[in-house]
């Protein structure tokens, strides 16, 4: 079912408060972080990953209502006020997109735990290490082997909701930004291949970013958000 997300109107700030609407189904959230293709939603209701969401926005001038659809990859719901992280098909205006005080990222970073395996991409040889956040583009993984800024890694790990490439799970590689080390831990921050994003989220969007409903964007000349 098709959630409608209506109500932003200029430029968003991260207390804009929206309708979220599902049929007869009404609540209020609002945006704690934006990306061109990414948002990131307190809501009084959770919603599932997986789940097509709709949205509407009023910018420019003379004003123009443009819709928005996307998918739900990112669900937390046993916060004060669920959380959601929804990846679009298609950008926002630039004027909507909201950073978090003080960050120089372009991506949304998400919180997750999934286990796997980690190791050198030309290496067979595997260890354990443990995603403990990922973005449109990146994740942060951590890990007790120490590795260097620029190597390739291979992260093997199984699906979450049985969406798998292989017997043994699924397998991805990525490259190295940044590495710190705390507590005996390393910390690896890394780029993902562009043509897998979100690649650590539970559903399939690729599959789900493609499909019709999530494809629609339209553009209305109308001073109202309908």
């Amino acid at each position: 079912m098709t959630r409608i997300l209506n109500g932003i109107s200029g430029r968003v700030s991260p207390e804009r408060v929206m309708i979220l609407r599902c049929g007869r189904d009404i609540q209020s959230g609002y945006i704690i972080e934006s990306a061109r293709y990414d948002l990131h939603l307190s809501l009084e209701r959770s919603i599932p990953a997986g789940e097509t969401v709709e949205f509407s926005v009023s910018t420019g001038f003379p004003v123009e209502t443009r819709v928005f659809t996307g998918v739900v990859h990112w669900s937390m719901s046993h916060r004060v006020n669920p959380e959601i992280g929804v990846a679009l098909s298609a950008p926002v205006p630039p004027e909507l997109i909201v950073a978090s005080r003080g960050s120089l990222r372009n991506d949304i970073r998400y919180p997750c735990k999934v286990a796997g395996m980690l190791g050198l991409a030309e290496e067979k040889s595997l260890k354990p290490a443990t995603a403990i956040n990922y973005s449109r583009s990146g994740m942060c993984l951590q890990a007790v082997e120490k590795y260097e800024v620029g190597q390739e890694l291979r992260f093997e790990w199984s699906s979450w909701v049985g969406r798998t490439e292989s017997a043994s799970g699924r397998t991805m590689k990525a490259s190295i930004r940044w590495i710190s080390q705390v507590g005996g831990m390393t910390l690896i921050g890394c780029d993902t291949p562009d043509k897998t994003p979100w690649a650590l989220a539970s559903i399939d969007l690729a599959r789900l970013l493609q499909s019709p409903t999530s494809g629609r964007t339209s553009s209305l000349r109308s001073g109202k958000i309908i």
